[in-house]
Protein backbone atom coordinates (compact mmCIF):
# COMPACT_ATOMS: atom_id res chain seq x y z
CA UNK A 1 0.00 0.00 0.00
CA UNK A 2 2.52 2.41 0.91
CA UNK A 3 5.02 1.86 -1.93
CA UNK A 4 1.76 1.89 -4.30
CA UNK A 5 0.97 5.70 -2.85
CA UNK A 6 4.65 5.95 -3.64
CA UNK A 7 4.67 5.48 -6.68
CA UNK A 8 1.73 7.73 -7.25
CA UNK A 9 3.29 10.48 -5.29
CA UNK A 10 6.76 9.78 -7.62
CA UNK A 11 4.07 10.47 -10.92
CA UNK A 12 2.35 13.07 -9.91
CA UNK A 13 5.57 14.68 -8.99
CA UNK A 14 6.37 14.09 -13.26
CA UNK A 15 3.56 15.41 -14.00
CA UNK A 16 3.26 18.65 -12.21
CA UNK A 17 6.76 19.69 -12.37
CA UNK A 18 8.84 17.25 -14.61
CA UNK A 19 6.51 17.49 -17.41
CA UNK A 20 6.12 21.23 -18.08
CA UNK A 21 9.65 21.71 -17.12
CA UNK A 22 10.66 19.37 -20.21
CA UNK A 23 8.09 20.79 -22.69
CA UNK A 24 9.48 24.23 -22.21
CA UNK A 25 13.36 23.12 -22.14
CA UNK A 26 12.30 21.17 -25.75
CA UNK A 27 9.98 24.17 -27.36
CA UNK A 28 12.58 25.85 -28.89
CA UNK A 29 13.94 22.96 -30.62
CA UNK A 30 10.78 21.78 -32.30
CA UNK A 31 8.95 25.16 -32.70
CA UNK A 32 9.40 28.02 -34.79
CA UNK A 33 11.39 30.97 -33.33
CA UNK A 34 10.46 34.76 -33.11
CA UNK A 35 7.43 36.48 -31.32
CA UNK A 36 6.30 33.47 -29.54
CA UNK A 37 10.00 33.13 -27.77
CA UNK A 38 10.13 36.41 -26.42
CA UNK A 39 6.67 36.05 -25.12
CA UNK A 40 7.26 33.31 -23.15
CA UNK A 41 10.27 34.69 -21.97
CA UNK A 42 8.33 37.74 -20.22
CA UNK A 43 5.81 35.03 -19.02
CA UNK A 44 8.52 33.64 -17.67
CA UNK A 45 9.85 37.11 -15.83
CA UNK A 46 6.54 38.09 -14.78
CA UNK A 47 5.88 35.12 -13.22
CA UNK A 48 8.90 35.12 -11.10
CA UNK A 49 7.66 38.91 -9.86
CA UNK A 50 3.56 36.99 -9.51
CA UNK A 51 6.10 34.44 -7.32
CA UNK A 52 7.64 37.06 -4.74
CA UNK A 53 4.90 39.85 -4.89
CA UNK A 54 2.43 37.35 -3.57
CA UNK A 55 4.99 36.78 -0.70
CA UNK A 56 3.84 39.99 0.44
CA UNK A 57 0.27 40.58 -0.56
CA UNK A 58 -1.10 37.19 0.15
CA UNK A 59 0.99 35.32 2.56
CA UNK A 60 2.09 38.11 4.59
CA UNK A 61 -0.83 39.92 4.24
CA UNK A 62 1.24 43.34 3.69
CA UNK A 63 -0.88 45.93 1.06
CA UNK A 64 2.23 46.60 -0.73
CA UNK A 65 1.93 48.81 -3.72
CA UNK A 66 5.48 49.48 -4.65
CA UNK A 67 6.66 46.53 -6.69
CA UNK A 68 7.78 48.42 -9.21
CA UNK A 69 10.90 50.36 -7.37
CA UNK A 70 12.43 47.31 -6.93
CA UNK A 71 11.84 45.90 -10.66
CA UNK A 72 13.12 49.51 -11.58
CA UNK A 73 15.96 49.70 -9.15
CA UNK A 74 17.24 45.96 -10.15
CA UNK A 75 16.60 46.95 -14.06
CA UNK A 76 18.24 50.36 -13.99
CA UNK A 77 20.92 48.88 -11.87
CA UNK A 78 21.64 45.79 -14.62
CA UNK A 79 21.23 48.45 -17.48
CA UNK A 80 24.09 51.17 -15.64
CA UNK A 81 27.00 48.59 -14.78
CA UNK A 82 26.32 47.03 -18.12
CA UNK A 83 26.25 50.43 -20.29
CA UNK A 84 29.67 51.24 -17.97
CA UNK A 85 31.79 48.18 -19.31
CA UNK A 86 30.52 45.36 -16.72
CA UNK A 87 28.89 41.71 -17.90
CA UNK A 88 24.90 42.13 -17.76
CA UNK A 89 24.87 39.07 -16.03
CA UNK A 90 26.98 40.68 -13.31
CA UNK A 91 25.14 43.55 -13.04
CA UNK A 92 21.85 41.15 -12.61
CA UNK A 93 23.15 40.33 -9.71
CA UNK A 94 24.18 43.62 -8.18
CA UNK A 95 21.10 44.71 -9.52
CA UNK A 96 18.81 41.92 -7.30
CA UNK A 97 20.98 42.76 -4.14
CA UNK A 98 20.42 46.70 -4.80
CA UNK A 99 16.33 45.70 -4.82
CA UNK A 100 16.75 43.82 -1.71
CA UNK A 101 18.05 47.26 -0.68
CA UNK A 102 15.22 49.17 -1.35
CA UNK A 103 12.67 46.03 0.04
CA UNK A 104 14.01 46.58 3.34
CA UNK A 105 13.76 50.47 3.02
CA UNK A 106 9.80 49.68 2.20
CA UNK A 107 10.18 46.83 5.57
CA UNK A 108 11.05 49.75 7.81
CA UNK A 109 8.07 51.58 6.70
CA UNK A 110 5.79 48.56 7.10
CA UNK A 111 7.01 48.52 10.64
CA UNK A 112 5.14 52.37 11.63
CA UNK A 113 2.29 51.87 8.93
CA UNK A 114 -0.04 49.35 8.14
CA UNK A 115 -3.47 48.44 6.42
CA UNK A 116 -4.62 51.40 4.01
CA UNK A 117 -1.92 53.68 5.27
CA UNK A 118 1.03 51.13 4.03
CA UNK A 119 -0.80 50.98 0.86
CA UNK A 120 -0.57 54.68 0.21
CA UNK A 121 2.52 55.52 1.73
CA UNK A 122 4.14 52.73 -0.70
CA UNK A 123 2.53 54.26 -3.53
CA UNK A 124 3.44 57.51 -2.59
CA UNK A 125 6.96 56.59 -2.74
CA UNK A 126 6.78 55.04 -6.05
CA UNK A 127 5.25 58.25 -7.64
CA UNK A 128 8.08 59.81 -5.87
CA UNK A 129 11.05 57.94 -7.32
CA UNK A 130 9.14 58.48 -10.52
CA UNK A 131 9.35 61.98 -10.40
CA UNK A 132 13.32 61.64 -9.07
CA UNK A 133 14.61 59.79 -12.20
CA UNK A 134 13.13 61.49 -14.72
CA UNK A 135 14.95 64.70 -13.58
CA UNK A 136 17.38 66.20 -15.93
CA UNK A 137 18.44 69.43 -13.91
CA UNK A 138 20.33 67.24 -11.70
CA UNK A 139 23.49 66.01 -13.22
CA UNK A 140 24.34 62.45 -11.14
CA UNK A 141 21.00 61.46 -11.35
CA UNK A 142 20.90 62.00 -15.28
CA UNK A 143 24.39 60.13 -15.13
CA UNK A 144 22.31 57.10 -14.19
CA UNK A 145 18.75 57.57 -15.18
CA UNK A 146 19.31 59.42 -18.31
CA UNK A 147 16.15 61.06 -17.28
CA UNK A 148 12.92 60.81 -19.49
CA UNK A 149 14.35 58.80 -21.89
CA UNK A 150 15.66 56.32 -19.90
CA UNK A 151 18.56 53.87 -20.21
CA UNK A 152 18.96 52.34 -24.16
CA UNK A 153 21.48 50.71 -26.68
CA UNK A 154 22.41 47.84 -23.61
CA UNK A 155 25.00 45.68 -24.51
CA UNK A 156 23.96 41.66 -24.45
CA UNK A 157 25.50 39.19 -22.91
CA UNK A 158 28.40 37.64 -23.57
CA UNK A 159 29.99 34.64 -22.73
CA UNK A 160 33.37 33.49 -24.76
CA UNK A 161 32.59 35.73 -27.42
CA UNK A 162 29.07 34.29 -28.16
CA UNK A 163 26.46 36.77 -28.27
CA UNK A 164 23.12 35.88 -26.81
CA UNK A 165 20.41 37.10 -28.48
CA UNK A 166 21.56 35.74 -32.46
CA UNK A 167 18.04 37.09 -33.52
CA UNK A 168 15.80 34.87 -31.62
CA UNK A 169 16.50 34.72 -28.24
CA UNK A 170 16.78 31.42 -27.46
CA UNK A 171 19.77 31.60 -24.83
CA UNK A 172 17.57 33.92 -23.02
CA UNK A 173 14.78 32.28 -22.86
CA UNK A 174 17.12 29.06 -21.47
CA UNK A 175 18.17 31.54 -18.50
CA UNK A 176 14.42 32.53 -18.24
CA UNK A 177 13.32 28.73 -17.79
CA UNK A 178 16.49 28.67 -15.00
CA UNK A 179 15.27 31.38 -13.05
CA UNK A 180 12.27 30.62 -13.00
CA UNK A 181 12.69 27.05 -11.75
CA UNK A 182 15.21 28.09 -9.24
CA UNK A 183 13.30 30.48 -7.97
CA UNK A 184 10.01 28.40 -7.69
CA UNK A 185 12.36 25.74 -5.76
CA UNK A 186 13.44 28.59 -3.47
CA UNK A 187 9.67 29.78 -2.54
CA UNK A 188 8.65 26.52 -2.13
CA UNK A 189 11.22 25.71 0.27
CA UNK A 190 10.98 29.10 2.28
CA UNK A 191 7.19 28.73 2.16
CA UNK A 192 7.29 25.02 3.70
CA UNK A 193 10.53 26.04 6.52
CA UNK A 194 9.26 27.69 9.86
CA UNK A 195 9.32 31.23 7.88
CA UNK A 196 6.61 30.17 5.64
CA UNK A 197 4.56 29.35 9.13
CA UNK A 198 5.34 32.57 10.35
CA UNK A 199 4.08 34.54 7.15
CA UNK A 200 0.91 33.07 8.04
CA UNK A 201 0.84 33.76 11.75
CA UNK A 202 1.84 37.48 11.06
CA UNK A 203 -0.91 37.84 8.40
CA UNK A 204 -3.78 36.01 9.98
CA UNK A 205 -3.34 37.06 13.66
CA UNK A 206 -0.37 39.74 14.17
CA UNK A 207 -0.69 40.56 18.06
CA UNK A 208 -1.60 36.64 18.73
CA UNK A 209 1.63 36.03 16.68
CA UNK A 210 3.87 38.45 18.34
CA UNK A 211 2.56 36.81 21.91
CA UNK A 212 3.99 33.67 21.11
CA UNK A 213 7.13 35.28 20.49
CA UNK A 214 7.37 35.70 16.63
CA UNK A 215 8.77 38.67 15.73
CA UNK A 216 6.76 40.41 13.64
CA UNK A 217 9.52 43.05 12.53
CA UNK A 218 12.34 40.50 11.45
CA UNK A 219 9.52 38.47 9.87
CA UNK A 220 8.28 41.64 7.83
CA UNK A 221 12.16 42.19 7.12
CA UNK A 222 12.76 38.80 5.52
CA UNK A 223 9.42 39.07 3.05
CA UNK A 224 10.36 42.29 1.95
CA UNK A 225 14.20 41.32 1.59
CA UNK A 226 13.08 38.15 -0.37
CA UNK A 227 10.34 39.44 -2.29
CA UNK A 228 12.47 42.17 -3.81
CA UNK A 229 15.43 40.67 -4.45
CA UNK A 230 13.30 38.20 -7.10
CA UNK A 231 11.35 41.16 -8.12
CA UNK A 232 14.59 42.97 -9.01
CA UNK A 233 15.97 40.25 -10.74
CA UNK A 234 13.48 39.89 -12.72
CA UNK A 235 13.76 43.64 -13.51
CA UNK A 236 17.64 43.04 -14.52
CA UNK A 237 16.99 40.24 -16.56
CA UNK A 238 13.94 42.26 -18.60
CA UNK A 239 16.26 45.12 -19.01
CA UNK A 240 19.33 43.11 -20.33
CA UNK A 241 16.79 41.02 -22.39
CA UNK A 242 14.96 44.49 -23.44
CA UNK A 243 18.10 46.11 -23.66
CA UNK A 244 16.60 49.18 -21.94
CA UNK A 245 14.23 50.50 -19.30
CA UNK A 246 12.44 53.83 -19.06
CA UNK A 247 10.96 55.40 -15.97
CA UNK A 248 7.40 54.43 -17.66
CA UNK A 249 8.09 51.21 -15.64
CA UNK A 250 7.47 53.29 -12.94
CA UNK A 251 3.68 54.02 -13.20
CA UNK A 252 0.85 53.47 -11.61
CA UNK A 253 -0.85 51.19 -14.93
CA UNK A 254 2.42 48.89 -13.82
CA UNK A 255 1.47 48.78 -10.68
CA UNK A 256 -1.84 47.83 -12.00
CA UNK A 257 -0.30 45.06 -13.78
CA UNK A 258 1.30 43.53 -11.09
CA UNK A 259 -1.20 43.57 -8.56
CA UNK A 260 -3.40 42.01 -11.00
CA UNK A 261 -0.91 39.25 -11.73
CA UNK A 262 -1.63 38.42 -7.88
CA UNK A 263 -5.27 39.22 -7.32
CA UNK A 264 -7.01 37.41 -10.07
Amino acid sequence: MASRRLRQLRLSTIILFVLPVAILVLYPRVAEQGYLTYTLIVILAYSIIGFYYNVLLGNVGIPFLGPMVPYAVGGYTAGYLSLNGYNPLIGIVVGSFFAAGSGFAFSLLSNRVRGLYMALYSLVITLFFHQLIVRSDIPALFHIFVGAIGQNNIPDITLGGFRWRLGDGVAYYYLGILLFVGSAIFLKILLDSRFGVAFKAVRDAEVYAASLGIGIFRVKVIAFLVSSFFIGLSGGFLTIFYQAIGPDILETSNMLLFFSMVVF
